[in-house]
Formats: C-alpha cells, sequence, structure tokens
C-alpha cells in the first residue's frame, strides 16, 4: 500500500473515531459515572496518538498527550466529569479533526494554529494541575485500603527499589538562544548529589535538511544519588524551569509514579520504560510490572498485583475471544470506496439492460430448454441488482447521531433547554442521498431550536416544561423514506407570517389564504419572520433553499403546525437515488418515464374538453380545470397532434398539470444515469436510462417540469382552482 493511501486510511480512521467520541462526551455529559463512555474517548485519543507519532505529525501526538492525560485522571477518579470540562474536550475534538485534516493535505500547521491549540491546552492545565495535586494523597489513602483490606497486597509490593532520583530534563528548542546551556545545569547537579547514570535522547533530532544549529534537540535521562530533599534537586533547574520540561521521580515512587511520570513525556512510553530499566532505575521485574500496570490502564481494569493482574488478564483474553465470536457470528464491515460501488451499480444496469436485448432476441424460439434458462439467468441479474443497491444503504441513525451536538451547543448559545429525541435510526437510506440530505436537515433542527422552541421563561408562563423536546423519526413508508422533524414549541403564527407576505408584496391585503396557503409563504425565496438578523436567522435564506435541496432528491417536504403546540417536517425521499420506479410513456419519437410517484391518473386526451386563452393551455377533467402542456411542443416547440392522445396528471407541490403524450406503455423501474455537463442546462430532464430493447428513455424531472412552466408562463396556476384532494393527491 501506498504511503498516501496509508494517510488516507489513517485519516478516515481518525475521522470515525472522533464522530464516535463526540458522541460519546455527549453521553459522558448525561451520564457522568458512564465508564465504558469514558474508556471509550481514552481509548480514541489513545489509538490517534499513535497512529499519528507513526507519520511523524508531532503536534497531535503533543496535543492528544495531553488528552490522554486529562482522561486517564477523569478515569482514575482525580477529576470529575462536569459540564466544561465536557465543553473544553468537545473543543479539543474539533480541533483534532481540524489538524489531522491539516496534516494529511500535506501543509505545515501555521503558528496561528499551533496558538489555537496551546490555548485549548491552557483551558485544560487547571484539570490536570488539580488532578496532580490530589494524586499523591490518593495514592497514599489507596494503599492504605490496600494494606487494611488486603495483607497480602503487602507482601507484592508495588513500589520500584531504586534508592536514586531520576531526573527528566527536556530542555526547550530555544535553550541556546536564551543562553541557557543544559550542560551547565547537569554538571550542577553533582553539587547536590552523584550522577549514577546519564542517557541522551536523540528521539527529536530531525533530517538533517531540517537542522538548525541554534536549536536543542536532545533530552537527557538522569539518575542522581543523593540525600537531599526533592526541593533541593528542584532548585537546580530552576531557572530552565519556565520554558523546559523538567521531571523529577523521587526514591522508591511507587509504579504508577513511575507511569505517570513516563506518560507525561512525548516519547514513546516502551522506549522510555527500558530505558529506565538500562539505567537501573527500574529492575527488570519492575519493568515487567510496569508494562502490565500500562496495559491496565489501557483496558480500565485496575491492577492490584502483578499475580492478579494476569490471572485477570486470562479470565478477560477468554472473554473477549468469546465476545469477539459472537460479533463475528452477527456482522463483519469491510471499508469500501463508494466509487466502486457505483461502477458496480452501473455495470450491474448494463447487464439488465443486456438481459433484456436478449430476451427479446430468444423469446419467439420454442424451446424450453432456452426459456428455462432464460428465465434463471433473468432471476439471478434480478437478486444480483437487488443486491448492490443495498450495498449502498446506511442506517441513518449514523448520520442523526451528529445532530446532538448541534442542538446541545445551539441550546446553550440561545440559553435554551433541548432534549434531541431519535426514533428510527435503523431505517436504511442510499449513502449518497445522506450526504446530500445533511444540510437541509441541519437548517430544519437549527430552525426547531431558534424558531419552534420557547425561552425557559416562555414556556414556563404556558404551563409547559421548562426543556423543549426536538424529535427525528425516520421509518419506510411504500417504497420510499419518510423523515419527521418536529418540536413541541410554540408552533407558526399565522397572523404574522401574513402581516410578513403582504408587507413583502407576496399577497395582496384582501387576499383571504388558507392556513396551508400560508404555511406554503415559508418556502417563498427571501421570506423571514425574524425581527433581527443574526449568526443563526434572519437573513431570509432558509426553507426555500431546504426545498430545492430536496427537490433535487426526487424528493417533497411538507409542513404541519399548530400554534401553542408545535411544528412538524414530513421529508418524503427516494430509498435510493440509483434506481427510479416510473411511467412510461412516448411523444414523437422521444421516450420519457415520469416519476411514478408524481403521476396522480392517466386519461384519454379528446379535443373537446381542450381550450385556451392568453395565459396557456386548459382541460375540462371531470368539471375541473386543469393546465397541461404538450411533451413534444415544450422539448421541440413543434406539435403534430394524433388521432388518439392520452394526458397523464402529475402533481406537484398540490398543483397538478396534465402532460400530453402519444402512447403510454406502463410502469418500469429502471436504473437512472446522469446526464452529460453539455445538457446539464435542458430544464424537465433528470437523467436518462437504457431500455431493454437498446432504446433511451429520458427520466423527467417533473419539479424542473412545473418550475419551467411557471416560468414561461405557459400555465399560472394561481388562475385555476384544482381539488387536490381528489385522484389520490397527498391530502
Amino acid at each position: 500500500m501506498k504511503l498516501d493511501e496509508i494517510i488516507i486510511a489513517f485519516v478516515q480512521e481518525s475521522d470515525e473515531l472522533l464522530t464516535n467520541m463526540e458522541d460519546l462526551l455527549l453521553s459522558l455529559e448525561s451520564k457522568p459515572d458512564d465508564t465504558e463512555a469514558l474508556n471509550g474517548i481514552f481509548r480514541a485519543v489513545h489509538t490517534i496518538k499513535g497512529s499519528a507519532g507513526m507519520f511523524g505529525f508531532d503536534w497531535i501526538v503533543k496535543f492528544s498527550h495531553v488528552l490522554e492525560n486529562l482522561l486517564d485522571s477523569m478515569r482514575e477518579g482525580k477529576v470529575q466529569a462536569n459540564k466544561e470540562i465536557i465543553e473544553n474536550l468537545l473543543i479539543s475534538k474539533d480541533y483534532l479533526l481540524t489538524i489531522v485534516k491539516i496534516y494529511t493535505d500535506s501543509t505545515e500547521l501555521t503558528e496561528s494554529k499551533i496558538e489555537e491549540g496551546e490555548v485549548i491546552l491552557s483551558k485544560l492545565k487547571p484539570f490536570l494541575l488539580s488532578a496532580e495535586s490530589s494524586s499523591s494523597e490518593d495514592i497514599n489513602k489507596s494503599s492504605n485500603e490496600d494494606s487494611i483490606h488486603d495483607e497480602e497486597d503487602e507482601n507484592e509490593v508495588s513500589r520500584i527499589q531504586s534508592q536514586d532520583y531520576h531526573v527528566s530534563l527536556r530542555p526547550s528548542k530555544q535553550a541556546f538562544i536564551n543562553a541557557l546551556d543544559p550542560y551547565s545545569f547537569i554538571k550542577y547537579l553533582n553539587q547536590v548529589g552523584i550522577i549514577e547514570f546519564i542517557k541522551t535522547i536523540t528521539t527529536s533530532i530531525p533530517d538533517w535538511k531540517e537542522w538548525n544549529p541554534e536549536n536543542c534537540f536532545v533530552g537527557f535521562e538522569i539518575r542522581v544519588n543523593s540525600n537531599k530533599g526533592l526541593d533541593e534537586i528542584k532548585k537546580v533547574f530552576e531557572f530552565l524551569e519556565y520554558d523546559s520540561q523538567i521531571l523529577i521521580l523521587p526514591p522508591k515512587s511507587t509504579i504508577e509514579a513511575v507511569a505517570n511520570h513516563i506518560q507525561s513525556l512525548s516519547e514513546d512510553e516502551i522506549l522510555i520504560s527500558n530505558i529506565f530499566a538500562e539505567m537501573k532505575t527500574l529492575s527488570q521485574n519492575e519493568l515487567i510490572e510496569l508494562l502490565e500496570f500500562f496495559q491496565s490502564k489501557l483496558s480500565g481494569i485496575k491492577t492490584k498485583s502483578s499475580k492478579q493482574f494476569l490471572n485477570k488478564e486470562i479470565e478477560n483474553t477468554k472473554n473477549d475471544t468469546k465476545i469477539d465470536a459472537q460479533k463475528a457470528n452477527i456482522s463483519s464491515s469491510l471499508r469500501v470506496d463508494s466509487n466502486k460501488i457505483d461502477h458496480l451499480i452501473n455495470k450491474v444496469g448494463e447487464l439488465v439492460v443486456s438481459e433484456a436485448n436478449l430476451s427479446m432476441v430468444l423469446q419467439n424460439l420454442e424451446d424450453s430448454t432456452v426459456t428455462e434458462s432464460l428465465h434463471s439467468v433473468s432471476r439471478l441479474i434480478n437478486e444480483i441488482r437487488e443486491i448492490s443497491l443495498k450495498l449502498r444503504m446506511v442506517p441513518i441513525g449514523e448520520s442523526f447521531n451528529k445532530y446532538h451536538r448541534i442542538v446541545r451547543d445551539l441550546g446553550s448559545e440561545l440559553n435554551k433547554k433541548v432534549n434531541l429525541h431519535i426514533h428510527g435510526a435503523e431505517t436504511e437510506l442510499d449513502k449518497s442521498v445522506v450526504e446530500k440530505l445533511s444540510d437541509p436537515m441541519v437548517h430544519l433542527i437549527r430552525n426547531a431550536v431558534d424558531h419552534g422552541l420557547e425561552t425557559i421563561l416562555e414556556r414556563s408562563e404556558h404551563s409547559k416544561d421548562e426543556t423543549g423536546n426536538l424529535y427525528l423519526n425516520a421509518f419506510h413508508d411504500t417504497g420510499s423514506i419518510v423523515i419527521e422533524i418536529s418540536d413541541d414549541g410554540r408552533g407558526i403564527n399565522t397572523e404574522k407570517v401574513m402581516k410578513k407576505a403582504i408587507e413583502k408584496g407576496i399577497l395582496s391585503p384582501d387576499s383571504e389564504p388558507t392556513v396551508d396557503d400560508i404555511h406554503r409563504l415559508l418556502f417563498h425565496p427571501g421570506f423571514s419572520t425574524a425581527e433581527h438578523v443574526t449568526n443563526i436567522s434572519g437573513r431570509g435564506v432558509g426553507l426555500d433553499v431546504v426545498q430545492k435541496n430536496i427537490e433535487s432528491l426526487r424528493g417533497s417536504i411538507q409542513l404541519f403546525s399548530k400554534e401553542g403546540e408545535g411544528t412538524k417536517f414530513t421529508i418524503r425521499l427516494p430509498l435510493t437515488l440509483a434506481i427510479i420506479d416510473g411511467f412510461l410513456v412516448s411523444a414523437g419519437k422521444d421516450l420519457y418515464v415520469i416519476p411514478l410517484d408524481l403521476v396522480r391518473e392517466c386519461v384519454e386526451f379528446k379535443m373537446e374538453n381542450e381550450k385556451q386563452d392568453t395565459s396557456g393551455n386548459y382541460f375540462n377533467l371531470r368539471g375541473k380545470v386543469l393546465p397541461y402542456t404538450r411533451l413534444d411542443f415544450f422539448f421541440h416547440n413543434e406539435v403534430k397532434k394524433k388521432e388518439r392522445e392520452n394526458i397523464v396528471i402529475t402533481e406537484y407541490q398540490g398543483n397538478r398539470i396534465g402532460l400530453v403524450v402519444d402512447k403510454l406503455y406502463g410502469e418500469i423501474q429502471t436504473v437512472i444515469k446522469p446526464l452529460a455537463k453539455v445538457f446539464s442546462e435542458i430544464r424537465g430532464i433528470g437523467g436518462s436510462t437504457t431500455l431493454g430493447d437498446g432504446r433511451i428513455a429520458l427520466i423527467l424531472d417533473v419539479a424542473d417540469l412545473h418550475e419551467s412552466l411557471k416560468d414561461l408562463q405557459e400555465i399560472k396556476f394561481d388562475k385555476v382552482n384544482i381539488d387536490t384532494h381528489e385522484g389520490g393527491a397527498l391530502g
């Protein structure tokens, strides 16, 4: 595997880990005692730190290391999870995601980006200092409790036997420039004791191309025998303290203290542990115990002794084996490039066309063997098509989970209490639809929290619980997926909407619209009821954009609201953008596929029912006036009337138009192929498909067709009154 491919895999893994970390942090905020969530967060940071170290992404390693120390303190109970810590950890997660992408774009971190990270770390520092101040007290307390409750632990000492101090010195890169020579401080150590062993750490020395002789790139591990107190040892390095890292391990420290000391350094834990053993600060048995301690911290299992730890590990290994076996039986996953799946689906579509061609060639042969084989091949191809399309299906809950963070942050910004409830997270939808649905969903959710839900005071005044509720619900319905975004807020003030519409000239003062008509005004371009422009709303770029984005996915959106009780948006989408259930028709020499869910009925087009005026063409449908257009006229600007014609009634957003065609072929399910860019400006066409006999059919974009007819003023919908509940319309 090439290096760039490995880095891409690192980005993908980091993105997944950080997304999962965000979910776990939000869970930890609501349940501060959730140890599983805390361990999961720790593992995510630890994994990213280790992977970043492999690629030399030093700043990620350094930043993650601080997070790891804080999370470790939280796991040990030295720091309690609270809203402030969670907030800072969420900010840290966002920052990590940003710098991971910067590194993998082959660009260097700017000074401002590093400073941004330093600011974040400075906000975490008080929590780390709090943990350090309580560390020695907790260790002593834990040691006393263990000695009282378990005498066996006294025989298995968890302290090192070394009588010497161990100093880890990491001078600042600017030490030489600041006229601070680390050697002079090391030499001065001989005034307070005897240096028994010194080891130079060279892991930070860069490639010769990046070498700067004015910078200090080395560190030192020093074992010092001294009868002086810890404060005397610290004074030796007091002039280096402000910009260097100096850690001092007292004689006979606990294994836990040694572990904390090593983990505070940026180098690999195993490397430094082995150096401690080489310098005789640790014996071989103590080194083994230290490594076991590291492993126990990573797994979240507290270690009391080497023997107990090993027994526990054996037991855990057995349990993990059982769990892994169970998981293997349940499911397994494989990451595949989405482009490969798209390519597969296209090839399957071509296979379907080839099979249809073969069927037409062989259908006149009176050979039962050939017919049976053909039926078998057709069945298998249909199964392959269904399976390949399902490869693109993902649970929509994976997308829904990210909205917890949006709701949380927006609620805090607006000083509102909001609970997000998710139902139907297991409902599957085409991944490409999920990705394109993200922006509309974010807008609707922000709209609900900002406009829909009241403040705490307003809810109290209306005898509502001070915490507002936002609901996301997804379910399958007749070959489509339905997504509902609803709240229990103030609902839509129809009088306010109507007043604003009159002010903007959208409605005339003497008009008498229905409630549904007023609600539809909210989708008008540039319409907003916000009194002030904020960073959240008020600019009039809103529901009209949401509507267009959803319509581009061959979907629809409806609004239901009751003042004082809440608002609900209902989005209906096709399960996949790759296939379409359509109705095949012809007009002139061309074949067209009309999306089946927009077809209401088909009737014979009779000339005596045709009417014309200056605004367009109209058709008398059972006493109702229906606007219509001829497809051959719309696309070719020519009319060739046939002896018998048909009119297909389509409905979009409560408005109906008729499409006059020559022939009706019936329902068809086919694979959609996008048009080339050269055809992108053709209105009313959403794609193409290849039929079984090899002919090409154009897929109509009914939404764009309706809008095009309005723009051309061929049809004026406001001049007709159609009962939208008749003939199967949405009600």
